[in-house]
């Protein structure tokens, strides 16, 4: 299969990456998104908060970590490791087509200090 030449690539198709995408097909250029999940399904959520009491700060409440989207990110001193869901550095992204807008529950988390340090330069 011939892979098509597209203008840009877009990774995320989230509110960012969506409207990204938009306004570069707009403007005239061939755009590809590109996710990490599947498309979400109704029947995908659990609609049930005692499984689905993962925070940011606090981990998870109970039970194991979900290892089904594994996340990789590299220490301070440049070694790679996986960071499981009931860790800070996870986040509390969706990994479907649409990433938090698909799930966003109108909750805006007050920031940690953490939160602002400079990754890169």
């Amino acid at each position: 299969m011939a892979l098509k030449h597209v203008n840009a690539v877009v990774i995320g198709a989230g509110a960012g990456g969506g409207v990204v995408a938009k306004e570069l097909a707009e403007a005239g250029l061939s755009v590809v998104l590109l996710e990490r999940g599947p498309w979400a399904r109704f029947e995908d959520h659990d609609h049930d908060e005692l499984i689905s009491q993962r925070t940011t700060v606090l981990g998870n409440g109970f039970g194991p970590d979900d290892e089904r989207y594994r996340r990789v990110v590299q220490d301070s001193d440049g070694q790679w490791r996986i960071v499981l869901p009931s860790e800070g550095g996870y986040n509390n992204n969706a990994a479907c087509v649409g990433s938090g807008t698909v799930s966003y529950g109108a909750m805006a988390w007050r920031f940690m200090e953490q939160d602002f340090r400079m990754r890169s330069t």
